[in-house]
């Protein structure tokens, strides 16, 4: 178990409800995506700097909305119905997005495309983070079944960019 899991668990243990642990979730996810694609979006950027922003949400981003969604459509049933089509559409944005800056970064006359779609991901992925915690946040943790609550648990354990070829 990861140090992050560790801590989600003593938060677990003080907390009523799902949103303080979504939100620690969501802070460290932006931040670390921020991080990753921040270089990838200035103008006179190398194409390395593109190239490793792409890989980065090929990979690990994906890897992790993938891991986000699970557990969000585990305890989804609790939620609106209308929040969960909301955050299956956001989800699927956000995939969609990753997918067309991947197949743009290759051509060098779209990278002013690219930088743009980026931006269009980082807003993306904060309404996703957004909308996750008001569709989930009000659901007290007593009443999920352990197997959801560890889904949540291990959303961000052992991401890391795999070493190149």
């Amino acid at each position: 178990m990861s140090v992050l899991a560790v801590e989600f668990e003593r938060d677990l243990a003080r907390e009523s409800t799902l949103l303080p642990i979504l939100r620690r979730l969501h802070d460290g996810w932006l931040s670390e995506v921020h991080a990753e694609i921040s270089a990838a979006l200035m103008p006179q950027a190398p194409p390395w700097q593109r190239f490793s922003a792409v890989r980065y949400l090929d990979t690990v981003f994906h890897l992790r909305l993938h891991r986000e969604s699970a557990a969000v459509d585990a305890v989804a049933y609790i939620a609106a119905p209308r929040h969960g089509t909301t955050l299956m559409a956001t989800a699927q944005m956000l995939d969609l997005l990753r997918v067309e800056i991947g197949e743009l970064s290759q051509a060098a006359a779209s990278q002013q495309l690219v930088r743009t779609l980026l931006h269009a991901f980082l807003q993306q992925l904060e309404h996703w983070c957004a909308d996750v915690e008001v569709a989930l946040g009000w659901i007290r943790r007593d009443t999920l079944a352990p197997e959801a609550l560890e889904k949540f648990l291990c959303v961000s354990d052992d991401l890391f960019l795999p070493p190149f070829d």
